[in-house]
C-alpha cells in the first residue's frame, strides 16, 4: 500500500469516527481470531474507507449513514459535510449537523496540517 493511500485512509477513517460519535452512524462489528488474537472489524467503517479512499474516477461522493439525520443523512465527500433531508429538519437535528459539520471541518485542518508539516 502507497504512503498517499494510507494517508487517504486515515483521513476517512477519522471522518467516519466523526460520523459514529456525532451523527448515529452505524456499526456492524464482528469479532475475528487473527493470529491467535481476538479482533474487533467494523464493516460499516470498512466498507466507507474503502469507497472513498479508492483512486478512481467513479469513487463514492456520497454515503448514506442515516444514523441521527434520519434515513437522508448522508456525508459529501466533495464538501466534507453532513446533511439530511429538508422534510426531516428538527432543532435537535439541526444541532447535530452543525456540530458534524463543524467537527468535520477541524478534523480536516488538522489533517492538512499534518501532512504539510510531514511533507
Amino acid at each position: 500500500m502507497t504512503y498517499k493511500k494510507q494517508l487517504v485512509e486515515a483521513f476517512f477513517r477519522g471522518v467516519y469516527h466523526i460520523l459514529i460519535k456525532e451523527a448515529g452512524a452505524g456499526t456492524n462489528i464482528s469479532i475475528i481470531m487473527k493470529d491467535d488474537n481476538v479482533v474487533f472489524v467494523d464493516h460499516d467503517e470498512e466498507n466507507f474507507i474503502h469507497h472513498h479512499a479508492v483512486e478512481h474516477k467513479d469513487r463514492c461522493r456520497e454515503w448514506r449513514f442515516s444514523g441521527n439525520l434520519g434515513f437522508g443523512g448522508k456525508y459529501r465527500s466533495q464538501t466534507n459535510k453532513v446533511d439530511y433531508y429538508s422534510e426531516d429538519t428538527s432543532p435537535e437535528r439541526e444541532q447535530i449537523l452543525m456540530t458534524t459539520n463543524q467537527l468535520l471541518l477541524e478534523w480536516k485542518r488538522k489533517f492538512d496540517k499534518f501532512v504539510e508539516d510531514k511533507f
